[in-house]
């Protein structure tokens, strides 16, 4: 039996233009679908999208399927995340019964673990029609016994395909031929499986090809292998091995005039971080969120990636980078120098606050000035304190900070990341803690906040009056310096805070 091909351009592709693309281009894509013969297009995911921060294909509607794809031969399949729906199982929420929509077919990421709520949301779809189809993350992590055993715990019947997900782009032809083997020794529909390649080490195609001589039941595709980090198997390539492909000029005219702008704007393809990153199970989507933000050089993308690396980061975290400091380590802070400041007020400045340059121009001699994260739009110069805590910032702002004459202000483990010759460094600590603590040395938090790791330093050193400008008035910020104040109270500290 012939090896079906599932298109997921615009759902996998939108992690990079966050899921906005032109209808025109649409329009264009979905008839060369058509005339392709590709079986199925994923047309998007299915989400709850409250804020609307996406385009139609992050979350995409019965009737926007129903109005781009009349007429269309080829099927519809979306795929939905099994994390959206660990606290709330309510799949009607986002599907009407089958018969009211063109979509033939629902995709579930799920992780591993997640095997109990999986069946759930399994039998939940098939009551309502839909097939089912069923892609174990990150499989390349686990043996092909253990994806033999998973699958055979799901409702089998209820399954149309059972996808092999090479969520790092590490897998290789070999791995493919084993999960084969498994498959045929427990007497498995090899139909039943399918494949979803990533190419951080240009083996996609090699994979795909495994799979489909492996009798595989479908593979994925997606133009230009627009998909997520390094991106999918290329739709193009793997045409060239299918023996009805017959409209290549029609597919060379679409990539050159249609899809190629696209490549130039997000450049999504493999690279030597895509290939470290494969081979160290690192997420994918640290290196694209390090190459978006276009303010790393390569050295600093290398050091970022080898804590990644030790830090076992196989899921994305936005917060993992907080652990550069956050661990509690209270060597040597018996160095820190008892500090004297002859002013006891403090102006404490935020980067958004509107009036920033006059704020630190305008000099009180009853106060001293500091400044939260590093600005290019601030004469350094005026400034009494810096802080920076964010190990973001910490390393792509080092540059710029070796000729800070006046106070820095970091935590003690950043020395190890950036060499600094200012005299006045002063290292102060913040550390992970349930509860707000403030101390001589260190102060800890449940989050890892400039303002915080600011405040804290202030009130260790005995400063009587903190004034802070520019922080937005809102419900959390109103609680962030109510939780401060009274902690102040409960421990009969002399010190007022105020916001203007």
């Amino acid at each position: 039996m012939t090896t079906k091909i599932l298109d997921c351009t615009l759902r996998d592709g939108g992690y990079y233009n966050k899921w906005f693309f032109n209808h025109k281009l649409v329009k264009s894509y979905l008839n060369l679908m058509d005339e392709l013969n590709i079986d199925y297009v994923e047309i998007g995911f299915r989400k709850k999208d409250i804020e609307k921060k996406f385009g139609d294909f992050f979350s995409i509607s019965d009737n926007q399927i129903l109005k781009l794809t009349k007429n269309k031969k080829f099927k519809i399949s979306v795929m939905i995340d099994l994390s959206d729906f660990r606290k709330d199982l309510k799949i009607k929420e986002l599907f009407k019964k089958q018969k009211f929509t063109k979509i033939n077919l629902v995709r579930i990421a799920s992780d591993y673990e997640d095997l109990d709520i999986l069946n759930k949301i399994i039998k939940q779809l098939h009551a309502l029609g839909y097939k089912v189809a069923v892609n174990l993350m990150k499989a390349t992590t686990y043996n092909t016994d253990k994806i033999y055993k998973f699958f055979n715990q799901l409702t089998l019947d209820k399954v149309e395909y059972f996808y092999i997900a090479d969520s790092y782009g590490n897998c290789t032809p070999d791995f493919v031929k084993k999960i084969k083997q498994q498959f045929i020794k427990d007497g498995f529909d090899l139909n039943k499986l399918g494949f979803h390649a990533h190419d951080n080490i240009n083996t996609a195609l090699k994979n795909a090809l495994a799979a489909k001589k492996c009798k595989f039941g479908i593979v994925d595709t997606s133009v230009m292998g627009m998909g997520r980090g390094a991106g999918n198997l290329k739709l193009e390539e793997y045409l060239k091995y299918e023996k009805n492909f017959f409209n290549k000029k029609k597919l060379q005219n679409f990539l050159l005039n249609k899809f190629k702008p696209l490549k130039q704007k997000f450049q999504w393809g493999t690279n030597k971080f895509y290939k470290f990153a494969a081979k160290n199970f690192i997420h994918p989507t640290y290196i694209q969120r390090l190459l978006e933000d276009n303010k790393f050089n390569h050295k600093q993308i290398d050091y970022i990636l080898n804590f990644l690396k030790n830090e076992k980061a196989s899921k994305y975290d936005l917060n993992i980078f907080d652990k550069f400091f956050y661990k509690k380590n209270l060597f040597n802070l018996n160095n820190k120098k008892e500090l004297v400041f002859l002013k006891k007020n403090v102006k404490i400045i935020l980067n958004n606050s509107i009036d920033v340059k006059k704020l630190i121009l305008k000099k009180d001699n009853n106060y001293y000035t500091a400044l939260l994260n590093y600005s290019s739009h601030v004469n350094m110069g005026s400034l009494d304190f810096l802080f920076l805590c964010n190990p973001y910032r910490l390393i792509t702002e080092s540059k710029f900070l070796k000729n800070f004459k006046n106070y820095l202000v970091i935590p003690r483990n950043a020395k190890n990341q950036i060499k600094l010759k200012n005299k006045k460094t002063i290292y102060y600590d913040i550390f992970f803690g349930k509860k707000l603590s403030i101390n001589k040395k260190y102060c800890e938090f449940n989050l890892n906040l400039v303002l915080v790791h600011a405040i804290s330093f202030f009130i260790s050193s005995n400063f009587s009056k903190i004034e802070i400008y520019g922080l937005s008035k809102n419900k959390y910020n109103n609680h962030l310096l109510d939780k401060i104040k009274t902690y102040i109270q409960q421990k009969k500290l002399k010190v007022n805070i105020y916001t203007k």
